[in-house]
């Protein structure tokens, strides 16, 4: 499929033809066919026309489409890389809570029937703001990261 170019729109640089100075184009060459015949005043091409306007419209939809996904921060959160990183050191890499710190404290499975029965609330609620020794995560993870993680730890179900 050939493409229609879009229409050339000549325009004759005389800024400098005024002040006695020979007018001069640093990047178009002259053209005398194009130009009428005179060889010595240089054509300046603006492209103009739909192809432009196809153009725009690529880029402004390219720039809307990735927007939002460069803008959405925690919305991509990685609960297994977030429990890995913040929990797994007293939970354990399966919550079973069999390291020395989760055997110390006395820790329940996360994949025990008691920990699962808890609703979505009560567990964000644990995560957010701790409890006994677990510290507060409120200001640590975003409510997203908190989501994934609580998401997480209901794939551990026994």
């Amino acid at each position: 499929m050939r493409m229609k170019s879009a229409p050339l729109i000549l325009v004759h640089d005389r800024t400098a033809a005024g002040k006695g100075k020979k007018p001069r184009c640093k990047d178009k060459p002259m053209d005398a066919e194009i130009n009428g015949g005179r060889a010595d005043t240089p054509v300046r091409y603006e492209m103009k026309g739909k192809l432009m306007k196809k153009l725009a419209t690529i880029i402004a939809t390219c720039i809307l489409i990735a927007a939002p996904s460069a803008f959405a921060g925690g919305s991509d959160s990685d609960g297994p890389a977030i429990y890995k990183a913040k929990c797994a050191m007293c939970h354990g890499p399966d919550g079973a809570g069999q390291t020395p710190m989760g055997k110390n404290l006395k820790l329940r499975s996360l994949g025990a029937a008691d920990v699962q029965k808890q609703t979505d609330a009560d567990l964000t609620k644990v995560i957010a703001d701790g409890k006994g020794k677990m510290p507060a995560y409120k200001g640590k993870l975003t409510p997203a990261d908190i989501d994934a993680v609580l998401d997480f730890i209901r794939t551990m179900k026994k």
